[in-house]
């Protein structure tokens, strides 16, 4: 994959983003609205709990291979503190709507014994990219989420 343009949004939007992100269903809350958003820098992805038992192959190599298409351009996508919003090669910027990409959301949850973990809610494939290259990653922390 070849990247014709990019823009970077910055950190403190891409927070503010989330906070008026809806969940769907349930009369769509803005789940995030009350909670404390921060960027995790480095994080070791051995702490970090996926929510679902299985991830596609062919999900952790696009991350991969987006991952190496940006590399040139100078930008690292495991140590994002903002998201990047592009257009590969052949797509029209004046008429289609960019590629979000994001550090993954990881939401810091109360186990039923007790225990905290933090649990990969969105972008568990980068998750699992970084992991499969030794990388640590950037994530966006979510913490007092509600129940």
């Amino acid at each position: 994959m070849k990247i014709a343009r990019y823009e970077l949004l910055p950190e403190a939007e891409l927070l503010a983003r989330l906070k008026r992100t809806r969940l769907k269903g349930f009369g769509q809350p803005e789940v995030y609205r009350g909670a404390a958003l921060e960027i995790l820098e480095q994080a070791d992805t051995g702490v970090l709990t996926p929510a679902q038992r299985y991830v596609l192959k062919e999900g952790v190599t696009c991350m991969i291979e987006l991952h190496e298409a940006f590399r040139p351009l100078g930008v690292d996508t495991f140590a994002l503190r903002g998201a990047l919003l592009f257009w590969p090669e052949g797509a029209d910027p004046s008429a289609e709507p960019p590629i979000p990409l994001l550090p993954p959301v990881v939401e810091e949850s109360r186990e039923p014994d007790g225990r905290t973990v933090l649990l990969i809610n969105d972008g568990i494939h980068r998750v699992y990219a970084a992991r499969k290259l030794g990388r640590r990653i950037n994530v966006v922390l979510a913490r007092n989420v509600p129940a």
